[in-house]
């Protein structure tokens, strides 16, 4: 099952040749939250090269066995991912899709990737050809839907109706968010720039909401957006409001918390020195959270991030 879910992580951390900035009219008008990421833009940073190489280390230690997978060229062929899901309560994951856009040659490495795994003793029931679908898909585990419905697409889901549904989007059979207002693109927000956007909208309805999320509850929306210029680490995240007085709440709630972690360190390091890139800003309907910090210093935090967990 690991090996499964890390194939997949590789459509989202690939090495891509060219940008794929986000496309509204692939997300359905009723989606509820989406995260995109610009791979060209990922892959020209030095944080996106240092977050890669560990991914693919990562990978190949995980896949190591009689079944294998030319990385190099599978990544080659990535061009984005978008996913996008349509609740957050009653198995959301059921609800859910992943889509991915791909150069000619993918599919064909994949079908080769397919028939080593059934030629394998592993391929007894972790892979399965669906019969009687409009277009090519397998099933995965048993529970992961992975479909070809058109040349350089792939979707993915855990139910085959709702990548129907998504491709109906796609095809203009359906609303898009290009046609309405998803309330998931937020005031105060600037995506510009950036290689990874993610967004979502509903989020003062969350029930089960965990202590230290419980900031979320006070904002209807979120979206954070992270890139990198001129040698730092660019992070923005802007919180939607339902007026003033919650903004003017908002606002005071994150100054109090980079007061907080001025004094945190992770290593030896302490975060004063992240703490002075971060400002807040605040209108009537939102609260936004901007963060410059310098790309080596980040890599270097994360490197003793790593080094505690593993």
């Amino acid at each position: 099952m690991k090996k499964i879910f890390f194939i997949v992580s590789i459509f989202v951390l690939g090495n891509l040749g060219f940008a794929a900035p986000l496309a509204k009219n692939q997300i359905a008008s009723d989606a509820k939250w989406l995260a995109h990421i610009d791979f060209e833009k990922l892959t020209e940073s030095s944080i996106g090269s240092y977050l890669l190489e560990i991914t693919q280390g990562a990978l190949a230690e995980e896949m190591d066995g009689p079944v294998s997978v030319n990385l190099e060229a599978v990544l080659q062929e990535l061009h984005s991912a978008t996913a996008y899901g349509t609740t957050f309560e009653d198995h959301p994951e059921n609800h859910s899709i992943l889509m991915i856009e791909s150069g000619d040659k993918l599919k064909a490495i994949i079908d080769a990737f397919m028939i080593q795994i059934e030629e394998s003793n592993e391929g007894e029931e972790k892979i399965k050809a669906l019969e009687n679908t409009p277009f090519e898909t397998y099933l995965l585990d048993g529970e992961l839907h992975l479909s070809f419905p058109k040349e350089g697409l792939i979707i993915a889901g855990k139910s085959f109706e709702q990548i129907e549904r998504a491709l109906s989007v796609i095809e203009g059979e359906i609303p898009s968010a290009a046609e309405s207002d998803s309330g998931l693109e937020l005031s105060g927000s600037d995506s510009a720039g950036f290689f990874f956007l993610a967004s979502a909208n509903g989020l003062d309805r969350l029930q089960d909401v965990p202590p230290q999320a419980r900031l979320l509850q006070k904002a209807t929306g979120a979206q954070i957006a992270l890139g990198e210029s001129a040698a730092h680490l660019h992070a923005n995240l802007v919180l939607s409001t339902s007026g003033p007085k919650v903004s003017d709440q908002l606002s005071r709630i994150l100054e109090g918390i980079i007061a907080l972690v001025s004094f945190a360190q992770v290593g030896n390091q302490n975060l004063d020195k992240l703490t002075e890139g971060m400002s807040v800003q605040y209108g009537d309907d939102y609260v936004s959270l901007d963060m410059k910090y310098p790309t080596e210093d980040t890599i270097k935090m994360l490197s003793l991030l790593i080094e505690e967990v593993l």
